[in-house]
């Protein structure tokens, strides 16, 4: 049999160990929560529906896209050549500037943006809407482990790390970019 003194510390370190363990539960969530709803929000300030233009710097190609609405609203690849353009390509790349994605960010000087592939950087985006606002994003190289990228919005101190999705999004070749033409 156990002594009285033995059974009431064990007791006590009990309750003292489960409420340690409630706290340390609590924080964890908080901080996820705080953590979640800081890093889920859209990169650029307006709607896809706003998007009039939108030009692509990669590896010093260009190519420009242009909204179109005559006769029905349609991605025109205006430059380097004017065909209708892939609405799988830009959608995708339209709904990861506009919808919420999830990111880190931290603050970093212009003399360390060559550390993260943004001096100079390694695609630019840069989307214009009717009212003629443009955001501009660049991208650098990949996170030391390749599962995110390094980006940069409109000229900020402010770093963002984000998904490869982006690089996907902007790193195809010109015969993705084309809408393709229905075989007879």
């Amino acid at each position: 049999m156990l002594r009285r003194s033995t059974v009431i510390y064990l007791a006590i370190a009990l309750t003292l160990a489960s409420g340690v363990w409630i706290v340390a539960q609590r924080q964890h969530l908080r901080q996820e929560a705080a953590s979640t709803a800081a890093i889920a929000a859209p990169l650029f300030p307006f709607a896809t529906t706003e998007i009039q233009a939108i030009t692509l710097n990669v590896n010093g190609e260009t190519l420009i896209f242009e909204q179109r609405f005559a006769p029905i609203a349609q991605w025109w690849l205006v430059e380097p050549v004017e065909v209708v353009a892939n609405r799988g390509a830009i959608a995708f790349l339209l709904n990861l500037l506009t919808e919420p994605q999830p990111y880190e960010a931290f603050l970093s000087e212009a003399t360390t943006l060559g550390d993260y592939g943004l001096a100079p950087p390694y695609a630019t985006i840069t989307a214009q809407t009717q009212g003629g606002q443009q955001t501009q994003l660049t991208l650098g190289t990949e996170n030391f482990d390749r599962t995110k990228i390094y980006g940069r919005l409109d000229a900020q101190e402010t770093v963002l790390v984000l998904p490869l999705d982006f690089r996907n999004g902007v790193m195809r070749p010109l015969s993705e970019w084309r809408l393709e033409a229905p075989e007879n």
